[in-house]
């Protein structure tokens, strides 16, 4: 079968964003860019935030009352040293960072990216001056993941995962300063009779307000009740509107092409051929961000590739 047939034949098979196509999608997708930092990343979210990221943190003991928005670059002291961009970057009152960054494809050096972007966070609190002495301010740092890390990743097949420095002998908690959270949101699969908890209505709202048509009876609190009318697509500005028709489009490019080529290594038998994988995405125009996602390749190596091929 050829490469844009299969790709037709994905998109007719992935799932639909609203309860009808034809028909006009009243709230925003949360798991699109522009979705996600609407309602959690506006100066007016924080009440949202807050609320959401307590669900998460509480059973570690933590419960924040107060957040402040940060830029979200984070720019190297030094010409050789990258700078990072996080989805979300927000300080408390005493001075804790807390980093979201949401994630929709696997990508092969994730827990990498996340411990990497952890480091970036401690390093700002090492700047120079004279009264410094070591004392680091926590940070956490929270990963929204649309898909499952491998089981080598050595996490648990939980929905969510808690991860500090421990010693190795005794299993107790080495150092409590620095906290990774991965949620793998994908594994959430409750229906709207099944919503129990406060957390249970938070992922529900995150994986399926794009799609709904009306106010569930289990949503009707005062918290989503906000995020609703927050994320109503017809009160958007024209640009804002247009901003996110683009985001939602990646969204679903991206799922489709990355279905594609998971489909096409499962049925060519070359699931481990992530080259010929790029390849055919390269061919699409795939972006190299997208090929990146797709095949765990980095960009030097997919540009590499793509001179190859001219």
């Amino acid at each position: 079968m050829g490469f844009k047939r299969l790709l037709k034949k994905v998109i007719k098979k992935r799932p639909q964003m609203t309860t009808n196509e034809n028909s006009e999608p009243i709230y925003l997708n949360l798991l699109t860019d522009f979705g996600f930092k609407k309602i959690f990343g506006e100066e007016n979210s924080k009440e949202i935030l807050i609320d959401f990221l307590n669900e998460i943190l509480r059973p570690k003991g933590i419960q924040l009352s107060s957040i402040y928005y940060q830029n979200t670059e984070l720019i190297g002291k030094q010409d050789s040293v990258r700078s990072v961009f996080f989805d979300l970057y927000c300080k408390t009152s005493e001075g804790e960072d807390i980093i979201v960054e949401i994630q929709r494809a696997s990508q092969l050096y994730f827990k990498d990216r996340t411990v990497a972007y952890a480091s970036a966070a401690i390093q700002k609190q090492t700047q120079k001056r004279k009264d410094w002495n070591y004392q680091l301010k926590p940070v956490y740092l929270i990963a929204i993941m649309d898909f499952a890390f491998k089981e080598e990743f050595g996490l648990t097949d939980k929905l969510l995962n808690y991860v500090q420095l421990t010693d190795l002998e005794s299993g107790n908690i080495f150092y409590q300063k620095l906290l990774l959270v991965y949620l793998k949101i994908g594994k959430f699969t409750k229906t709207e009779e099944e919503l129990e908890t406060h957390f249970d209505k938070w992922l529900y709202l995150i994986r399926n307000l794009g799609q709904l048509q009306e106010i569930p009876i289990q949503l009707k609190e005062s918290i989503f009740m906000s995020v609703m009318e927050k994320a109503k697509v017809g009160k958007l500005s024209k640009s804002d509107r247009f901003l996110y028709d683009q985001s939602l489009k990646a969204y679903r490019d991206n799922y489709a092409a990355l279905e594609t080529a998971r489909y096409e290594g499962k049925v060519e038998g070359k699931v481990e051929n992530t080259q010929e994988i790029a390849i055919n995405l390269i061919n699409l125009g795939a972006s190299l961000e997208l090929i990146s996602q797709a095949t765990g390749l980095n960009v030097e190596d997919i540009e590499k590739l793509k001179d190859s091929m001219k």
